[in-house]
């Protein structure tokens, strides 16, 4: 398996806690165009560990796993 790490930095102009919980996978729903995932947890609550499959994004692959490895809400880390 092949694995691709991509990382992006911008600013969105409103407070921290109003966007990041639109930096998840149910979050991604209410503002990415088509955004959909396929949820392989007992759960749609966030943590380390976390996975969920994708079937189409931007980054031009058909199928993704994603994995979370880091999830610190409190220093607003995911």
């Amino acid at each position: 398996m092949k694995s691709v790490e991509h990382s992006m930095s911008f600013v969105v102009p409103q407070p921290v806690s109003r966007v990041f919980p639109l930096f998840s996978p149910e979050g991604e729903k209410h503002w990415v165009p088509g955004w959909d995932y396929e949820n392989v947890m007992d759960t749609k609550e966030l943590s380390e560990d976390y996975v969920f499959l994708t079937k189409s994004h931007d980054h031009a692959a058909a199928e993704v796993v994603w994995l979370v490895k880091r999830y610190r809400p409190d220093v607003h880390c995911v």
